[in-house]
């Protein structure tokens, strides 16, 4: 069996896998975040906690920990987790939505040799990716960076507290904006802004096996020396490990955030760098990617603050208002804007309100703003030559079959919720068993991935979705100078203190 370790931004899960991929045990805990202004922060320590209570809990299910063959750990992007000498934590985690590291933005842009990295790659910075971070703690508290032996992203860190080694895997290599030609980071990137690549830990592939368990650590769990599979952070897990095989096919992972990729058989360069392409692990492909900073999130914040309700009567008012909800528009931007936009600054904005305007329009409007935040993405990557055929829909939110209609609807593409919507649990899962020898990605796609009902477009409402995309886009534009003069005005503000 395979123990699988998945970090989400809200809650820490552990899965026990079988050889059938049936789900033989679960296990799950909340996790805390500090939101303060642009500060977005977890402690590791609960982190470990979770681990380390899910291992004990594990121990105390007879035998089936004395079945597992391998165990992989996935998280969230970025995270940083600076640790001392001895392995100790020395500051709480900086997470990928903190916007502090958007002070870097310009300055990395502005290295020798970037240039020349975004013309092969189309990469763009971004306040959470983990070279901002990194470039952050080094300029605003360089005394904490000296004392760091090792800087780890949040999936990282969780190998790291199995194995007591130190990696970076080679996905989150590239929020460091390595060449994706190239099996290394981009040393001279790091040499200009003074960030040792030593304190990185060695990278590692999807599938690579890092070590086995700790002994005390497996005694907790009565797991035995099962190896550590390195997989990646979670989305990016969950499009390796996935079903996602010929061009066209794409996959929409929606839970606190959204996520979206679509195979291609060539690597896509933007010139805008507004998407952009990963290796499709070793097959030769490509996966061109975009997301949105935040839906569920934003979701859970319009059911307290518009409705003051559950989701089952925040449904009802947004199916109670037309399409088009009313001539009202939202940008979904509550944790600023990644693809296409790419603006941590930018910020939430309800547009059209009349004295006729209700709560049932506004909670459609932000159904509705998260699904034109999908079509921009989507547009965008067609332009720059994908081909979108078919969306597969994951996470959370694509339980939700009413989000799922107006996905279809407002993008004009066929979506097919997955039954198991834990991709990344499943993506994870099958990277391990194929480096166990368990099953090629063909045999280990059709255990693992069964789609529901396909959900084909209706073409009543296209016309009134598309006048209001086209108002959604009308709008990014003219706001858009005013987020960044908020960034400015942040960066010029932002202070930080450094502990002792």
């Amino acid at each position: 069996m395979i123990l699988v370790f998945d970090l989400g931004t809200q809650s820490f899960r552990a899965t026990l896998i079988g050889r059938s991929y049936e789900r033989v045990w679960e296990y799950s805990r909340p996790v805390q975040s500090r939101m303060q202004g642009p500060v977005v922060e977890q402690e590791p320590d609960q982190w470990r906690e979770a681990l380390l209570d899910s291992l004990r809990e594990l121990g105390r299910q007879g035998s089936l920990a004395r079945h597992v063959e391998a165990v992989t750990c996935s998280a969230t992007l970025s995270g940083l987790v600076c640790l001392g000498q001895g392995g100790e934590v020395l500051r709480p985690a900086v997470m990928y939505a903190d916007r502090r590291p958007a002070s870097q933005i310009a300055r990395i842009e502005a290295l020798e040799g970037f240039h020349r990295l975004t013309e092969r790659s189309g990469w763009r910075v971004y306040s959470g990716d983990f070279l901002p971070q990194l470039a952050w703690l080094r300029a605003e508290m360089p005394g904490l960076y000296q004392r760091s032996a090792m800087l780890l992203d949040a999936t990282g860190y969780l190998n790291f507290l199995l194995t007591g080694s130190a990696t970076l895997d080679r996905y989150t290599a590239f929020t460091c904006y390595a060449d994706p030609a190239a099996w290394e980071l981009p040393g001279t990137l790091f040499r200009q802004l003074d960030i040792s690549l030593r304190k990185l830990g060695r990278l590692a592939s999807p599938g690579e096996r890092i070590g086995p368990v700790l002994s005390d650590i497996a005694a907790l769990g009565g797991i035995g020396r099962a190896e550590v599979v390195s997989v990646s952070y979670d989305s990016a897990a969950a499009y390796l490990g996935g079903s996602l095989q010929e061009a066209g096919e794409a996959l929409d992972i929606s839970g606190t955030v959204t996520s979206f990729g679509v195979v291609s058989g060539r690597q896509v360069v933007d010139r805008a760098r507004r998407v952009y392409s990963i290796p499709h692990g070793d097959s030769g492909k490509w996966i061109v990617r975009g997301s949105t900073a935040l839906a569920g999130g934003a979701l859970e914040w319009a059911r307290q603050t518009i409705m003051n309700d559950d989701f089952e009567a925040f449904d009802e008012a947004v199916a109670s208002s037309a399409p088009g909800a009313n001539g009202v528009v939202f940008l979904p931007y509550l944790s600023g804007a990644r693809s296409p936009v790419w603006e941590p600054s930018a910020s939430g904005v309800f547009y059209g309100l009349t004295s006729q305007s209700t709560r049932a329009d506004m909670a459609r409007a932000v159904y509705e703003g998260l699904c034109y935040s999908l079509r921009h993405i989507i547009q965008v990557a067609e332009e720059c030559g994908a081909q979108v055929d078919s969306i597969q829909l994951g996470g959370g939110l694509s339980r939700n079959s009413l989000l799922n209609r107006m996905k279809s609807d407002i993008t004009g593409k066929t979506v097919i919720p997955l039954a198991d919507a834990e991709v990344t649990t499943i993506g994870a899962a099958s990277i391990a068993a194929r480096s166990l020898g368990w099953f090629d990605q063909e045999t280990a796609t059709r255990s693992l991935i069964t789609p529901q009902e396909y959900v084909a477009p209706d073409p009543g409402p296209r016309e009134e979705y598309d006048r209001q995309f086209n108002r959604y886009l009308g709008l990014i534009d003219c706001l858009l100078p005013l987020f960044i003069q908020d960034r400015d005005v942040a960066v010029e503000s932002d202070s930080c203190q450094e502990p002792a």
